[in-house]
């Protein structure tokens, strides 16, 4: 413990451990008589009882709720007269709007703030994280300077109560090993553990199993654990489907800040420590309870660990938000008008237009700059999108339209393994520019265009099929705006896969898109 002074008139007591751990904490708290009892009874037994159901709990961020940020902060501010605490964590805090807000740390490689998820304002009002600012060589560098004995120490890893002892011979001492099967998700017995308590969804090392009879050489993971039974279930493969999740249930929430959030709504998410990030979908449930719906599937999603949503985060899918729902109002609105023509024979001559001249957007400034640089020309797209997403009401046939899509979907995907026809759609694009902007004569854009779907496009195969009345689908120059208008729909998929989009954002995020699109019009 030690004491220093900020701004000459405010004490801070900064906890030391000689590398940053929380046997600082405990140690000064067992100076006082309630401390070991303390720590039993929220830390270390909560710790033992988890693992004991089957869980993989993470101590330290018990040992930050109870310990650190609670016992240790009340004996400072109370009885040491404090003005703040100091730890060494990789994370920042922020005086925003009238809160306080914690964030990342500066070194996103170090960053710790999956472990303080727990604290919340009243307690970040009177913490202080010097080295947050810091990237790790910048703290080893100052502690060289300063001639520290610790400016080479490795970085402490591992339960602080637990030391250097393993993980299952610690867990022996209160946990007495009871032996049980290994068995594959078909039912196959493959193997014998001590205790399926011992073992976390994903885990690899320690099973003792390989070079099975009948079996691919390909090593094995922890899939699944059925503790009443002591049974362990494994399959092979790190990506193996039974490992993975699309989501989850959280419980216990705790939100740092009191914010009035508007379900469901978008962030990123942690399931475990330096995981990267990953974008999901917040649904509510109760008032303990939300749904999380991940972006793509996750690996060895442990019952028992801590999952931290990053609201910061959030700013960046917005922004990507807005991008994608431009780039599919702009594949709507090309649909939609392709419906348009061959149902009617006709279809709005200035939304047509838009569409037609975002195909000679190759180079643009941004996403609107495509479309003409103003929201209102993809009106029709927009309202388009709006009904599509939310199943109301729509003018044409849902089925044809999804169709339509998808068929898109399909020839930019063989046209993105084409470098040949790639390069042709380029050069033929580059000259149909030239062309077009003598005069922009708009029958010379639309024969132009429809030369290049034909001669590129359809080549790829894979055509697509379009419905409508005989009369007007028969008609050549309607026949080549429907071509046109598939080019720009093409076009608009491009640019909505450059911002991340695909087939799941759809459903992870509708009602983001469709409560964007109703913003743009």
């Amino acid at each position: 413990m030690l004491f220093m002074n900020l701004n000459k008139n405010k004490k801070v007591i900064v906890a030391m451990s000689g590398g940053v751990d929380s046997s600082v904490s405990a140690w000064i708290l067992k100076q006082k008589k309630y401390q070991v009892e303390e720590f039993w009874d929220n830390v270390f037994k909560h710790f033992l009882n988890e693992y004991k159901n089957g869980k993989t709990p993470n101590p330290d961020v018990l040992c930050n709720k109870e310990i650190k940020f609670n016992l240790f902060l009340k004996y400072s501010i109370t009885n040491l007269k404090a003005d703040y605490i100091a730890t060494g964590h990789y994370a920042r805090i922020k005086k925003m709007s009238g809160k306080h807000v914690l964030l990342k740390g500066v070194d996103l490689n170090k960053d710790q703030t999956y472990f303080l998820y727990t604290l919340n304002n009243s307690q970040l009002k009177k913490i202080l994280f010097p080295i947050g600012s810091l990237n790790k060589n910048k703290v080893r560098d100052i502690a060289k300077k300063l001639n520290l004995t610790v400016a080479e120490k490795k970085d402490s890893t591992g339960i602080c109560f637990i030391g250097a002892k393993k993980l299952k011979n610690f867990l022996n001492q209160y946990i007495s090993e009871k032996q049980g099967d290994i068995i594959t998700i078909d039912g196959k017995k493959i193997g014998k553990h001590y205790g399926a308590f011992y073992y976390t969804l994903g885990q690899r090392k320690g099973l003792g199993i390989g070079g099975i009879k009948g079996e691919y050489n390909i090593p094995w993971y922890v899939v699944d654990k059925n503790i009443k039974k002591n049974i362990l279930i494994v399959a092979q493969g790190s990506y193996n489907k039974h490992l993975m999740s699309i989501g989850l249930i959280a419980k216990d929430i705790h939100w740092i800040n009191d914010i009035d959030f508007s379900f469901p709504f978008l962030c990123m998410v942690k399931t475990r420590y330096r995981q990267k990030n990953i974008n999901c979908n917040i649904q509510y449930i109760n008032q303990n309870n939300i749904k999380i719906l991940f972006e793509f599937p996750v690996a060895a999603v442990t019952p028992g660990q801590s999952v931290v949503l990053y609201l910061s985060d959030e700013i960046i899918v917005i922004k990507k938000i807005n991008s994608i729902t431009l780039s599919l109002a702009g594949i709507c609105q090309s649909v939609y008008l392709v419906q348009s023509l061959a149902y009617s024979g006709k279809c709005d001559n200035h939304s047509f237009k838009i569409c037609l001249e975002s195909i000679l957007q190759t180079n643009p400034t941004s996403v609107i700059s495509i479309y003409g640089n103003n929201k209102k020309n993809l009106i029709i797209g927009l309202q388009t999108l709006i009904s599509i997403l939310g199943f109301s009401n729509f003018s044409y046939s849902y089925i044809e339209f999804m169709k339509y899509i998808f068929g898109m979907i399909i020839l930019e995907k063989k046209l993105q393994l084409n470098n040949i026809n790639k390069y042709s759609l380029k050069k033929k694009l580059s000259t149909t520019l030239e062309k077009y902007s003598i005069n922009y004569d708009i029958n010379v854009l639309v024969n132009e265009l429809a030369n290049i779907y034909v001669e590129i496009i359809s080549s790829l195969g894979s055509r697509i099929s379009i419905k409508g009345i005989r009369i007007f689908l028969q008609n050549l120059e309607i026949q080549k705006k429907i071509r046109c208008l598939l080019l720009a729909g093409i076009r608009s998929i491009v640019l909505w896969k450059q911002f991340g989009g695909n087939e799941l954002k759809l459903i992870f995020f509708r009602y983001d898109i469709i409560k964007k699109a109703k913003k743009m019009l």
